[in-house]
């Protein structure tokens, strides 16, 4: 059996390899990578067959699911919005249905990064469970020495500013992080290699630290695993988080602004103890699933090619259906802030 590590393909965010790497350290060899947002049209040679642990958001091209029928699929910690951001996409759950839902059921149950994918995949009668995310796997890295620093991590502004006046007189560094990469990857800047020497270049600058203090998922639960102090600030409701706003030291930051909150940053104390159940768990299932693949029959899809393709014709076309009001509304929108750009550039000139 061959292997491959799913991948968001040009991320501009770390974290994506992040998770990405969590998942390839239980794989017995890295042959393949799968483009996330693609996984329809992946392919190998001769159509062998490869297995993958599947642990991450889905996704930005839902019309390109379910993913292609040689892959053997291990869903664990695989996140669902509630419809995507860009364009106002109209999508919300309607991915999760015929074939799409068939093929989560032949490799589930599916183990949901939070309660709400969890409760979405639910509601359409998929098997699933919440797994956590597989960052919480993460082993610790190896580091010389802790350091005598703090790492910030994608705070605001002001919520920076104050970490750094608290910390003035404290005799410790403050190092700025960012998950948000400078330029996008690309397909010079996007073999494995570099991406897992970025990963783990970010991930042992958190296990050198006293503490990390950020606003990132992904931060925040890498660092549980790694068992490195951390505390986040982010507003309250994202459906991401729950329910690890409950195991993490933390608050707003309108809260933390105004000096509610009771933590130590130059001395901290131990990370909350929730996650751990959660990790032994995942990494049982992943050894299993990895044992699985070698002594184990691959589970088939019962759908037949041509009842995929009516389903993403089906999708494809009702997509298309939705956008177009959303798209003849934005075209009016611009040419209105076009208009008014005009307008405001006459009247500069006769100021």
């Amino acid at each position: 059996m061959k292997y491959g590590v799913v991948v968001q393909k040009y991320p501009r965010n770390v974290g994506d390899d992040i998770w990405a790497y969590a998942a390839s350290l239980f794989l017995p060899s890295i042959d393949y990578l799968i483009d996330r947002d693609r996984m329809a049209d992946f392919a190998t040679e001769n159509n062998e067959p490869i297995a993958t642990i599947f642990a991450a958001y889905m996704m930005h091209k839902f019309h390109r699911f379910p993913p292609a029928r040689n892959i053997w699929l291990l869903p664990v910690g695989v996140h669902f919005s509630a419809g995507y951001s860009a364009l106002r996409s109209p999508v919300t759950d309607q991915h999760l249905s015929g074939v799409s839902a068939e093929h989560l059921r032949t490799f589930g149950p599916v183990g949901a990064r939070d309660i709400s994918t969890r409760d979405t995949l639910l509601k359409h009668g998929i098997d699933a469970y919440f797994s956590g995310c597989i960052t919480l796997t993460l082993p610790k890295q190896e580091v010389s020495e802790k350091g005598n620093y703090v790492c910030v991590v994608d705070l605001d502004e002001g919520v920076e500013k104050r970490v750094r006046r608290m910390l003035r007189s404290e005799n410790v560094e403050i190092r700025k992080l960012s998950h948000v990469l400078k330029k996008r990857r690309t397909d010079k800047n996007s073999d494995w290699q570099t991406r897992v020497a970025d990963a783990k270049e970010i991930l042992a600058t958190y296990q050198g630290a006293k503490c990390v203090i950020t606003s990132r998922l992904h931060a925040s639960l890498p660092c549980l695993a790694m068992e490195v102090p951390t505390f986040n600030i982010r507003s309250e409701g994202s459906p991401r988080f729950n329910p690890y706003h409950q195991w993490l030291y933390g608050t707003t930051p309108e809260k933390f602004l105004a000096g509610q909150y009771d933590y130590d940053f130059v001395n901290p104390p131990d990370n909350k103890g929730d996650y751990l159940p959660y990790r032994n768990a995942i990494i049982e299932r992943c050894k299993a699933f990895i044992e699985e693949t070698m002594n184990g029959v691959r589970p088939e899809p019962t759908y037949s090619e041509l009842e995929l393709l009516r389903w993403q014709n089906g999708f494809m076309s009702w997509l298309l259906d939705e956008y177009e009001p959303i798209l003849k509304d934005l075209a009016i929108k611009e040419d209105k802030y076009e208009r008014m750009a005009k307008m405001i550039k006459r009247l500069g000139k006769n100021l």
